[in-house]
């Protein structure tokens, strides 16, 4: 877990917009770079979790941190746009090393100290230490843009690299290959064996699984709700009054109550329904530019993705874990980025037409729709688990 916490821990987001727009860059294309990232994840995603089923997660998680800490350590050395742009392929595709591969990863090591599966339990702690550490950082990220936003890339890519290290270090699981879940059944252990058959069998368990494609539906515009949010809410942060060098600092005090929080929720037993609608109607307030607007949208923000991403993912292995571990939780990250990589090209349009206020209402339009759309299925998943 502190390796992953590691390898999330991210200084640079509350100035990715801020610093887009000082080398050049404007708010169309700076959804234009994301939407290029989210679609190389969505391809990327699902073959490469399937690499880790075969070859072992913790090769793929060192790789993919070292390729995607290397291209953000050349963002924050070269304040190029351009540069900026085209190493957004590059960054998704070391993340998408990870993705699914690390949360496998964890769950085998867990179970081989306790012999138990809380995998949702498990996740809940890890979004609970993420937000805290992330707060952490953020705040760090505060003193460093004061001599400059770049300098928050360079502090990530330096941590990613320690966390390369920590991974390292851990003992190697048997990868999902060496012990096939149905390896009774010789032509599904060969269905399995190639990722082509592994696509069909995920195309007709979301067929088959009761309400799952309603459920993947629904986490795909939750997600793209997160990915949009995330560049936004340190937007309506600074046109509230906060200036640009203390957004660091407002976004980690946010992080740290979205951790308590969190941490609240998770002991009551979270729904995922209150907390994802209360985000989506703070969405339509955050262009009246109200700086208690702004920090109740970024706490809500944390902590829905907090209560949401734990259920995701048991609700994705609940249904499709025959297809390895690894391979199963890479379709969450998928869901979380199709939306936003098919939608970009809109959301651009929509951005130049009506600006960051029309991105506000969107994001809380697919928030509603997305509820709207989850089964009890999905909101009520893992409820026995704690």
């Amino acid at each position: 877990m502190t390796a992953r916490v590691l390898n999330e821990a991210y200084f640079f987001v509350p100035y990715t917009a801020v610093y887009a727009l000082a080398i050049g860059l404007s708010v169309s294309e700076l959804i234009f770079a994301e939407a290029v990232f989210a679609a190389v994840l969505v391809v990327a995603d699902i073959p490469l979790g399937h690499l880790a089923d075969k070859v072992g997660e913790k090769f793929c998680v060192v790789t993919g941190t070292i390729v995607h800490g290397t291209a953000l350590m050349l963002i924050g050395l070269v304040h190029s746009p351009e540069l900026f742009v085209m190493l957004q392929p590059v960054i998704a595709f070391g993340l998408s090393f990870c993705m699914g591969a690390d949360s496998s990863l964890q769950r085998k090591l867990a179970m081989r100290r306790s012999g138990r599966n809380r995998f949702e339990l498990w996740e809940q702690r890890f979004q609970t230490s993420r937000l805290v550490v992330t707060a952490l950082c953020f705040a760090l990220a505060s003193v460093l843009a004061k001599f400059s936003p770049s300098l928050t890339f360079i502090a990530t890519a330096l941590s990613m690299y320690v966390a390369a290290g920590v991974f390292w270090v851990l003992p190697t699981p048997p990868s999902s290959a060496t012990a096939p879940p149905c390896a009774a059944d010789q032509h599904r252990s060969q269905e399995l064996s190639t990722l082509t058959g592994r696509v069909q069998v995920l195309t007709r368990g979301l067929r088959r699984g009761p309400g799952l494609g309603r459920d993947v539906a629904a986490m795909v515009l939750v997600g793209t709700t997160f990915s949009l949010l995330l560049y936004l809410i340190p937007l309506f942060y600074e046109t509230s009054g906060v200036p640009t060098q203390w957004i660091g600092g407002v976004a980690a005090v946010v992080l740290l109550a979205s951790s308590f929080c969190t941490a609240l929720l998770f002991r009551g037993n979270a729904g995922l329904t209150l907390p994802l609608l209360a985000t989506g109607i703070c969405c339509f307030l955050l262009p009246m530019d109200v700086l208690a607007i702004a920090l109740a949208g970024g706490l809500l923000a944390n902590v829905s993705q907090a209560v949401a991403m734990p259920k995701f993912r048991t609700r994705i292995v609940d249904e499709l874990s025959s297809l390895g571990k690894s391979t199963a939780l890479s379709l969450v990250t998928t869901a979380r980025n199709v939306g936003f990589a098919l939608l970009a090209p809109l959301l651009g349009v929509l951005t130049a037409v009506l600006g960051v206020a029309g991105l506000a209402a969107v994001s809380g339009a697919l928030i509603v729709v997305g509820v709207a759309l989850a089964t009890p299925s999905l909101v009520r998943v893992g409820s026995d688990s704690h």
